[in-house]
């Protein structure tokens, strides 16, 4: 019984991991190039280029963006945090259900916590731009959504390709 109740927190938490990567992974896509398959992170001025944004939106991004890393940084913090203690008692000899199922719970709380940070970013974001930006901006979150999903698939193979790579360069022809 406590052999099962291993393996289904072990297969809970790498779930959670992979939403938190995939959470994490969002902040860096609003800098991110797509450039066919290839994903080149150039930081904010490309995505403040790409939406042509006017000085006094370049500041607003700025401040929120400021404002959102403290937030997200604070609950990542607390995530890194409570995984430890997952793993921790994980690896007991005795491991104890219920702390192990309230340790989940507990970075379930956070990471859903941190997901609606994120969402709250976007939404924010949103406001700054006109709705020609919002469009293009959108196209850009969604574009690297894509991106990240056929590299997890190719990761699920086992057999990562280097255009998933950010730090990947594209041979010349």
């Amino acid at each position: 019984m406590k052999k099962k109740f291993i393996i289904i927190a072990i297969a809970l938490l790498l779930i959670i991991n992979l939403s938190a990567l995939a959470t994490i992974g969002y902040h860096r896509f609003i800098s991110c190039k797509v450039d066919g398959s290839l994903c080149k992170f150039s930081g904010d001025d490309y995505l403040y280029q790409e939406l042509s944004l006017s000085r006094s939106q370049i500041e607003q991004m700025k401040a929120h963006k400021q404002s959102f890393q403290a937030q997200a940084d604070t609950i990542s913090q607390q995530l890194f945090f409570k995984r430890i203690e997952l793993v921790n008692l994980l690896k007991t000899s005795e491991p104890d259900s219920d702390k192990i199922r309230q340790a989940l719970q507990e970075i379930g709380s956070l990471q859903t916590e941190l997901q609606q940070q994120v969402i709250g970013s976007v939404l924010k974001q949103k406001k700054i731009l006109n709705p020609e930006q919002q469009e293009k901006f959108f196209a850009i979150i969604s574009d690297r959504l894509i991106h990240e999903a056929r590299c997890k698939q190719v990761s699920a193979l086992n057999s990562l390709e280097n255009n998933c790579n950010p730090n990947y360069k594209q041979p010349k022809n």
